[in-house]
């Protein structure tokens, strides 16, 4: 039976998410080949707005896009690119286009490696004796996609390191006027300094991408400057800071999230602050802020002197409030 795309996308979602889980597990990735491959099959549906291959171990190709190509589609999750892409040569003759995928087991991703029609492709394979033809993976590490052109929408430098965060969600670090790889560990390193969690609220490990974003947040929320990516200005008056209040009220992605007293304060996934009390949403909510971040002691302005906006205090009286419930409960148990 024919998928919808929608469906297509359903399956891909449903398929990453048992990946993930199983890497939480500790499975190493190469042990999750068949699972691999069908994030890879179903990956190429979607973006070819095609089908998948009626039949199981379909001879030569594993999609049939919407334009009716016969591809075939190849799917490693080795984070190095070495090794070699087989290709039965007796089957090759079924296929029109070749695709080879790479799931990023960091970022949780697919990323593409190789998108070329077999006509021209199949001629440079080479053929062994063994009947099958051989695609050396280190070839298409040579095309790898650089990132020098593009542009960077948050940078920050803390403690020696800086952080770029590019327009394509791509993290970098840098030390001593070079970047470092992997970033991840650079990352991991980082976090407990700034009070970071590595993994969500339900227990997931995030993956370099979030990891990145939220430790930039945090160290832009401790140097008491504003998000550029955010905010357009260092200061923002009261009314464009209420205004900022009332947009994204319809955001349903929570970041992060704290109980103090009679408030319940949220950093939404796109920034915005917003806060509760009694079950109820307080707006402007900036007003609130600097009443909570009183009681928390959390000053409202920046080392220069300029008053903080919402999302950047915000931010702050979230830390706060997580190191007054820990120092609670540290109390409760001496």
């Amino acid at each position: 039976m024919a998928l919808t795309q929608m469906q297509l996308i359903q399956s891909l979602g449903e398929a990453m998410a048992w990946f993930e889980r199983e890497l939480q597990w500790g499975v190493a990735p190469t042990e999750l080949r068949h699972l691999v491959g069908r994030i890879g099959e179903l990956y190429v549906a979607m973006t070819t707005n095609g089908q998948l291959a009626n039949r199981v171990n379909q001879p030569g190709y594993d999609v049939v896009s919407e334009k009716g190509e016969r591809i075939s589609v190849k799917t490693t999750a080795r984070q190095a690119i070495r090794g070699q892409v087989l290709f039965r040569e007796t089957t090759l003759a079924e296929v029109d286009r070749i695709i080879v995928l790479r799931v990023n087991t960091e970022d949780m991703q697919v990323e593409t490696l190789l998108d070329e029609l077999a006509t021209s492709l199949v001629p440079r394979l080479q053929l062994g004796q063994d009947g099958m033809r051989r695609l050396q993976l280190a070839a298409l590490a040579q095309g790898a996609p650089k990132h020098s052109d593009l542009r960077s929408v948050r940078e920050v430098t803390y403690q020696g390191t800086t952080l770029r965060e590019l327009e394509n969600g791509t993290i970098q670090a840098e030390r001593n006027g070079g970047l470092v790889t992997p970033v991840k560990p650079v990352l991991r390193e980082l976090a407990p300094r700034l009070n970071v969690s590595v993994v969500s609220a339900t227990g997931i490990t995030l993956n370099t991408r979030q990891l990145g974003s939220l430790i930039i947040r945090a160290i832009v929320a401790e140097q008491g400057e504003p998000d550029d990516a955010c905010e357009a200005q260092e200061e923002l008056t009261e009314q464009d800071c209420f205004r900022e209040d009332e947009q994204g009220v319809d955001d349903c992605f929570v970041r992060d999230e704290a109980e103090f007293e009679e408030f319940l304060v949220q950093q939404m996934e796109s920034g915005t602050i917003r806060i509760f009390r009694s079950g109820d949403i307080q707006t402007p909510t900036h007003p609130f802020l600097r009443e909570i971040a009183d009681r928390l002691n959390v000053p409202v302005c920046s080392a220069a002197g300029a008053r903080l906006n919402t999302r950047v205090l915000g931010v702050r009286v979230l830390r706060a409030i997580h190191a007054h419930s820990v120092s609670e409960i540290t109390g409760n148990r001496s």
